[in-house]
């Protein structure tokens, strides 16, 4: 079956109406579960349309992320890396250097998922810090 056949995914929808409910839902999220397939959709009264909008697949690219990128590439640099220093420094290449490899291989393809998650984490909150000094601002503004 070719993949233009497959049915996709239907994305759930979370509307988010208060900065307070943006909080409550990064409170119930396990970075070891798998990752929230949503659509944000940002009904914020001090947002413009556009900005409602932008911010909205901001967040919901951040919820989904899952680090797999990271890690594979990270995982795959290390193996050309490995393999490119064994052909250097070595004129064999054994047992004990494939099972290395495997290790090392693994090692940091785990650090470069630990590395997205931390990056995806990160990004969620430096959107809901903006939101919120975007907010304390029009407070501002309006009193």
């Amino acid at each position: 079956m070719s993949k233009s056949k497959l049915p996709k995914r239907k994305r759930k929808e979370v509307v988010i109406e208060t900065l307070d409910d943006l909080l409550a839902i990064t409170k119930q999220i396990d970075p070891w579960k798998p990752p929230t397939r949503a659509q944000f959709l940002l009904q914020l009264p001090y947002l413009s349309h556009e900005e409602q909008t932008y911010y909205g697949q901001k967040l919901s690219k951040s919820f989904s992320s899952c680090g797999c990128d990271s890690g594979a590439a990270l995982g795959l640099f290390s193996l050309v890396a490995y393999i490119t220093i064994i052909g250097f420094t070595s004129g064999s290449f054994g047992w004990k250097h494939l099972l290395f490899g495997l290790i090392v291989f693994s090692l940091a393809s785990l650090i470069g998922k630990l590395t997205g998650l931390t990056r995806s984490n990160y990004r969620v909150k430096k959107i809901i810090r903006t939101l919120s000094n975007m907010e304390n601002e029009n407070y501002r503004l309006n009193n």
